[in-house]
């Protein structure tokens, strides 16, 4: 395939395209997917046209996650905004995540947070809690205000719903037992009913 002859770059919209085919190779392969090469000869651009926008690989890998979050930020308060009680919101959410690309919070904690400057860091785990930690607790709180949800730590419950949604299958999840063909509104009402309710029951009694 021919590819596009290069040019500088410098219109309004480019830094955008640039961030959502960097965004396209994270999904695929992570920070290490993430080749400034790349993304130039796919977007006909010029080197020096891509450090015009981004001065270095982990500014624009600081932008990529920033932008991930916004779009989940998005989704999620949609989400809530679509329906008055808290089961149908939390499960709103989860129908929201799992039309998102897979993304790993812990994998970014454990294997490439380094990747970025402290400062950058701190801005993509606010921007996390921003986009995902906060609206869902106060979905939570609220569930607690109405009573109906039994009083709990709302980050715990947090932490545990996000565990949940680990299990989504949505695309690009590493385990293929999850990506295959499933009926997603009743796996998700099983999710739910699992955090709602739990999975325990009344202890068998012993002789």
């Amino acid at each position: 395939m021919e590819r596009p002859a290069k040019h500088d770059g410098r219109t309004t919209d480019t830094r955008a395209h640039i961030v959502r085919e960097a965004e396209r190779l994270y999904y695929q392969g992570g920070y290490a997917g993430i080749r400034l090469q790349t993304v130039a000869d796919v977007l006909g651009l010029t080197k020096p046209a891509l450090f015009h926008h981004f001065r270095s690989k982990q500014d624009l890998f600081c932008a990529v996650l920033l932008d991930m979050l916004a779009a989940r930020r998005e989704r999620i308060e949609a989400a809530i905004a679509a329906t008055p009680d808290t089961a149908g919101r939390l499960r709103g959410i989860l129908l929201a995540l799992a039309g998102m690309p897979f993304f790993d919070p812990m994998k970014f904690l454990t294997d490439e947070r380094g990747k970025l400057r402290p400062e950058q860091a701190r801005d993509v785990e606010e921007g996390f809690a921003r986009a995902i930690q906060e609206p869902i607790a106060r979905v939570l709180e609220e569930g607690m205000a109405a009573g109906v949800l039994r009083p709990h730590r709302p980050m715990l419950g947090v932490m545990i719903f996000l565990n949940l949604a680990m299990l989504l299958p949505s695309p690009g999840h590493p385990n293929p037992r999850l990506t295959g063909a499933v009926d997603l509104p009743t796996y998700v009402d099983e999710l739910l009913a699992c955090f709602l309710r739990g999975v325990g029951g009344t202890p068998p009694r012993t002789a």
